[in-house]
């Protein structure tokens, strides 16, 4: 690909980027928090093998609750980031191709590519 650099490369998709897995795992962490404590004090109140477990049993639970949610829910808006990271690029290309057949300019598929800097010309 030589120096072009693909669009999720971009500094600012990358800040934006992080900013939503940190806001999406942040809100994964608390569902699943949720979830273990509403299921550890089920387990407490009905399961003998759960009330006579050690600390460390019950932390691996809740921790691992925890960790399922904030990884599940970054996962999910990582998926939206790619879907709508490709919206926008096959947008921008899409437009740029319009502009050019506006102009009377119709581009082969390697030069549309080239021109849409999607690999460098030799």
């Amino acid at each position: 690909m030589g120096n072009v650099k693909p669009i999720h490369h971009e500094p600012r998709k990358i800040e934006q980027l992080s900013s939503e897995l940190l806001v999406a795992g942040a809100i994964g962490a608390v569902k699943g928090a949720v979830i273990g404590i509403t299921t550890g004090l089920a387990l407490r109140i009905l399961s003998p093998t759960y009330r006579t477990a050690r600390t460390q049993v019950k932390v691996f639970y809740h921790a691992t609750w925890i960790s399922m949610g904030a990884v599940f829910w970054a996962e999910k808006q990582l998926l939206q980031f790619e879907e709508r990271t490709m919206r926008e690029e096959q947008n921008r290309r899409t437009k740029l191709l319009d502009e050019a057949a506006e102009r009377g300019i119709y581009l082969e598929a390697d030069q549309a590519a080239s021109d849409l800097g999607l690999h460098k010309s030799e």
